[in-house]
């Protein structure tokens, strides 16, 4: 095992902030700081343990006295499911309490097998959940289906989150396992509790399309092409669970097409390629086709409440325009959701800045770069019409390939040492936020 070092001070210096934020963000947490609720249902002293511990981790002595558990021995494949199911357990014992986006809709669409066209293949998903609880004796069925398919979604986000770790670091066991524990101990993980909403399948499945862009990108492995043409699939079926995640097929093609440079380009494989993407739009066709409402009320639905999806340039006539592209108050909106999706996307930034490796570039660097440059677009772009905090599982969509991104291109500069020493301080002090969102949400916490 290598020797345990030190943090590079930007590293330190992004985690303190965050844990920072969360200190101080009970005391002014709507509109400014809701992104750093976490610690909002906890006495003052609570809220200086937590971050006194947060920092510790960041040491040497204390922090680095854990890394050892990023090497320890891969535990038995027997005990993979049963832990599955225990995680799962523990989203529903969390489940949340608060109502975020659009429940009544989710709920009254599962209830009446409802499919529009945002989420077509999510809400079929629900409306089947809840018709299979009908008939078997009326449990699982309108709000409770939609909460069973969030937690069944966190068990796929985590099967997802390994995955991936696995995908950008075959060779590493330690940075494969930092890859999944910043990923599941982040509180994007909230819209696994539980949540009444319909994008937490998008979110698991964009782990999975991640994972086959990385593995894909790795043209140099016989399995790569059917990796290539694996992401092409699981891109469209993302794009079918929420419509906006079309922003990772430009990274699917561009693996495809870097594939069939390599081995030489070929109508069957063009085909082969256009056929594997197009799978799960035609079923959502079908699905908005028969079970679907008027084209003209799911068109419209894409503008939200006030008849655009997207941040206007200058300021307008919109009674929910909440801010414009170029202003102070878009830009907190931004942090928040990003901090509150992914609290340790500064570290891994700091870590990425940092580093002074010169090791080759990682195979996966330009398609995974070309997936978080695209979600990137929609994460500024896209306005959530019902406020910032209460649209920001959308927005949160947009947050997972570029925090990919950032934790993957700085475990890429480093060894297993310096990546243990990352993981322990970036996903103990992100647990430390998560854990009390979660049961605050929950209202086991406040």
């Amino acid at each position: 095992m290598p020797p345990s070092r030190s943090l590079p001070r930007a590293v330190v210096f992004a985690v303190v902030i965050v844990l920072v934020c969360s200190l101080i963000g009970p005391a002014s947490l709507q509109p400014h700081m809701w992104g750093s609720q976490g610690w909002y249902g906890l006495e003052y002293g609570t809220r200086a343990a937590l971050f006194v511990t947060g920092v510790a981790l960041c040491s040497r002595g204390f922090g680095g006295a854990l890394d050892r558990l990023w090497h320890i021995a891969p535990l038995p494949r027997t005990i993979s499911i049963p832990a599955l199911i225990a995680f799962a357990g523990l989203l529903w014992i969390a489940r949340t309490e608060v109502f975020w986006g659009n429940p009544d809709i989710a709920a009254e669409d599962a209830i009446r097998g409802r499919v529009n066209l945002k989420h077509p293949l999510s809400a079929s998903l629900l409306a089947l959940v809840s018709a299979a609880g009908a008939r078997l004796g009326g449990y699982p069925t309108g709000p409770n289906a939609v909460r069973w398919v969030s937690v069944a979604s966190g068990a796929v986000f985590a099967l997802g989150a390994a995955a991936l770790g696995r995908a950008l670091f075959p060779e590493s066991r330690v940075k494969s396992r930092v890859v999944c524990g910043v990923f599941l101990s982040s509180t994007i993980v909230q819209q696994f509790c539980g949540v009444i909403e319909t994008y937490p399948a998008a979110t698991a499945m964009q782990m999975w399309t991640l994972a086959a862009i990385a593995h894909g990108s790795r043209t140099d492995e016989p399995s790569a092409m059917r990796w290539s043409i694996t992401a092409l699939v699981l891109a469209g079926f993302n794009a079918g669970f929420f419509i906006a995640t079309i922003f990772l097929a430009p990274a699917a093609v561009l693996v495809f097409l870097m594939n069939l440079r390599k081995r030489g380009r070929s109508s069957a494989a063009l085909v082969a390629g256009a056929c594997a993407f197009l799978i799960a739009p035609a079923i959502a066709f079908v699905a908005v086709a028969t079970r679907g409402y008027s084209w003209r009320l799911m068109l419209a639905s894409f503008g939200g409440v006030d008849g655009t999806a997207w941040v206007q340039l200058s300021e307008g006539a919109r009674p929910h325009q909440h801010f414009t592209l170029l202003s102070l108050h878009h830009a907190s909106a931004r942090w928040n959701a990003s901090i509150f999706a992914a609290p340790m996307w500064p570290a891994a930034a700091a870590a990425v800045l940092s580093s002074r490796s010169h090791d080759a570039r990682p195979p996966w660097l330009p398609a995974l770069g070309l997936a978080a440059l695209s979600a990137l677009s929609f994460f500024v772009l896209i306005h959530p019409d019902l406020g910032p905090a209460s649209d920001w599982m959308q927005t949160a969509t947009g947050v997972v390939a570029p925090f990919a991104l950032l934790v993957a291109w700085g475990l890429s500069k480093a060894d297993d040492g310096d990546a243990a020493r990352w993981g322990t301080a970036a996903v103990g002090a992100s647990t430390l936020i998560t854990i009390p969102t979660i049961l605050m949400n929950a209202r086991i916490l406040g």
